[in-house]
C-alpha cells in the first residue's frame, strides 16, 4: 500500500472504523452482516499529509411519490454514499468560505482568499480558491450507478463487442431498463421491478 491511491482509501476506511458502532452496518439476528457502499473524499497537503474531510454510506433514494413539492426542501432525495459525500464536502467548502469572510485571522487549511489579479468578469464573485499544491481525491467502495457502472459490465464481458440495436430497441433510446445495451452510454436507465418513478437520474 505504497501508492496515493491506496493511502487514501486506507486514511477514508481508518476514519470509517473509528466511527461509534451505531454509524456502521451491523449484523442481524440471523448473524448476516449488512454491507453498503461507502464513499469519501480526501484532502492532500503539499507535504503529502492525507486528511479525510467527509464519509457517506448509502445507496437509494425516494421515489417521486414521496417528494412532492410540499417537501420544501427538508426531504433529502439522494442518498447514495457519493452524493453524500459530494453534499458534505461542499458544506464544509462553504463553512470554510464563511469563515474566512467574517474573521480576518482565520487561516484555512483549505482555501485562500484570491489574489486581486486573479479575479476576472467570467469568476464574478468568486472570491476564494483552492491553496496551491493541494489536491483533492474522492473514494467509492462500487462503482457509481450510470456509465462508470456500464464501463465495468462491459470489462467482465468474454465478448465485450456492444450489441447491435434491434427494431424494437431503438424506441428507448433515451431510457433503458436495467443494465441492457451496455455498451449505449449517457442513457437513462430505469432499475428492473421498481414500479414507482425515480427524480433522481443517479438511482435509474
Amino acid at each position: 500500500m505504497n501508492t496515493l491511491e491506496d493511502r487514501v482509501v486506507s486514511a477514508i476506511h481508518e476514519k470509517f472504523r473509528a466511527l461509534p458502532t451505531k454509524s456502521k452496518p451491523r449484523a442481524s439476528t440471523s448473524d448476516v452482516h449488512e454491507w453498503v457502499p461507502l464513499s469519501g473524499i480526501a484532502v492532500i497537503g503539499e507535504d503529502d499529509r492525507i486528511t479525510c474531510l467527509t464519509l457517506g454510506t448509502g445507496m437509494k433514494c425516494l421515489p417521486a411519490s414521496k417528494t412532492s413539492l410540499l417537501a420544501s426542501g427538508i426531504v433529502l432525495h439522494d442518498w447514495h454514499a457519493e452524493i453524500l459525500a459530494i453534499r458534505a464536502f461542499n458544506h464544509f467548502l462553504l463553512q470554510e468560505c464563511r469563515q474566512l469572510a467574517s474573521c480576518a485571522n482565520y487561516t484555512s487549511p483549505i482555501l485562500r482568499w484570491r489574489e486581486v489579479h486573479e479575479v476576472s468578469e467570467v469568476q464574478g464573485l468568486q472570491q476564494f480558491g483552492v491553496r496551491e499544491r493541494l489536491r483533492i481525491m474522492m473514494y467509492c467502495s462500487e462503482a457509481p450507478c450510470g456509465d462508470a457502472s456500464m464501463e465495468l459490465v462491459m470489462e467482465a464481458q468474454e465478448d465485450p463487442t456492444p450489441w447491435p440495436m434491434t427494431a424494437s430497441s431503438e424506441g428507448f433510446a433515451s431510457s433503458l431498463l436495467g443494465r441492457g445495451s451496455f455498451s449505449q452510454l449517457g442513457i437513462v436507465r430505469r432499475k428492473p421491478g421498481k414500479h414507482h418513478h425515480l427524480v433522481d437520474i443517479v438511482c435509474y
